[in-house]
């Protein structure tokens, strides 16, 4: 069973390591969406750092380390 699918984007606008930032709801809740390619593959994760109260993008363009 694979999750739902929907359009966002056209594929050539994400280039590999930028990102994109889409808003959704989440739990009843606005939030925000990085929506990026990474070693070819398109990824999505809310804007949010599970490791510390910060955005994933809150130092720089790269969200990357």
């Amino acid at each position: 069973n694979q999750p739902p699918r929907f359009p966002v984007c056209a594929s050539a606008v994400l280039a590999e390591r930028q990102y994109i930032k889409l808003g959704l709801s989440f739990e009843k809740r606005p939030e925000e969406c990085l929506l990026f390619r990474h070693a070819g593959r398109a990824y999505a994760y809310i804007n949010r750092c599970v490791h510390m109260p910060r955005r994933l993008d809150c130092e720089r363009q790269d969200i990357f380390d």
